[in-house]
């Protein structure tokens, strides 16, 4: 009944599906880096909150970005979709080119507290991990550094004055 039961070994299969083994040991677990992007081309110099979120299932990145109350923008906060990304500058490639080798996509040592990241052309700054993120570090073997002091300034929202009528 179960007579081709080895038929996986005799046409060469049989091994581990690395990228199946990742996922199943670390579904569900996130690494969430805080960090700032200090955008020099607006008219006036802004130093915008984000949020990297870097999935160990399947080493994709999202980064969202944090909106300061009553900032006037879209609340989409969604700065780049979940997927792998490579590292540093942004290149295009046609349809002729070569696949990217595992080692060209950003992975979870490419991060560290209180140093600059490029991704996807932007240059951020990485201040502070969360403690999953912290505990991950520290049982892999790399302490990561206290976080950084990031002073995000508040914007001032124009308050109604209250007081006498005036007749």
């Amino acid at each position: 009944l179960f007579g081709n039961y080895d038929r996986d070994e005799t046409v060469g299969g049989g091994h581990v599906n690395a990228d199946m083994q990742q996922f199943l040991e670390h579904d569900r677990r996130v690494l969430r880096f805080f960090c700032v992007l200090e955008d020099l081309t607006t008219p006036q110099f802004e130093r915008r909150p984000f949020t990297i979120l870097f999935f160990l299932a399947d080493d994709s990145v999202e980064i969202r970005e944090n909106y300061p109350l009553n900032s006037g923008r879209d609340n989409f906060p969604i700065f780049f979709r979940r997927k792998k990304m490579l590292r540093g500058d942004v290149t295009v490639d046609g349809p002729q080119s070569q696949p990217r080798k595992r080692h060209e996509y950003i992975d979870a040592n490419d991060f560290n507290v209180g140093d600059h990241i490029t991704m996807g052309g932007f240059e951020l700054y990485i201040y502070d991990a969360d403690d999953f993120t912290r505990d991950y570090f520290r049982q892999s073997g790399k302490e990561l550094p206290p976080a950084q002091e990031v002073k995000l300034p508040e914007r001032a929202v124009p308050r109604a004055q209250i007081g006498r009528a005036h007749v």
